[in-house]
């Protein structure tokens, strides 16, 4: 098992906002959790299954497309994911065997305890729900 740290940031278009160009929208999310390879780490280049679970936060946010009437708007909520994805990486030798660098590609599914609703530009939209993100990333390691 290992601590994770993870962000994610990303923007809304008129699939999640029907008012769009009007009104735009964006999101991050920290997580914070553990996750486990199927496969050992080793100072060497692999592709290595892994699962994770944890605790997050996630703010959405409405902001002014063409109509700069339009007030700025944020829901937050803490949050529960759990997430899977191959990570395909090797050693960053000139740092120290133990330090790892790879790319990731997985999936996240999030539960925010808080769902919220916001008025935007007319139309109702349900935030803070649950999702489920595919994404590609960045991971580093090292064993302290």
């Amino acid at each position: 098992m290992n601590a994770s740290l993870g962000y994610a940031y990303g923007t809304y278009t008129a699939s999640v906002i029907p008012s769009h160009p009007n009104a735009r929208g964006q999101y991050w999310q920290g997580n914070l959790g553990l996750e486990s390879y199927l496969v050992e780490i080793r100072p060497k280049f692999q592709v290595n299954p892994y699962f994770g679970f944890g605790l997050g936060y996630k703010n959405e946010s409405t902001f002014s497309g063409d109509d700069a009437t339009l007030p700025t708007q944020h829901s937050g909520s803490p949050l529960a994911y759990f997430e899977g994805g191959i990570r395909i990486g090797g050693p960053l030798n000139f740092i120290s065997r133990s330090t790892l660098i790879g790319l990731l590609i997985g999936d996240i599914y999030s539960l925010p305890f808080s769902p919220k609703e916001q008025l935007v530009h007319g139309h109702l939209i349900k935030f803070l729900k649950p999702d489920n993100q595919f994404y590609l990333g960045l991971n580093f390691s090292i064993d302290l």
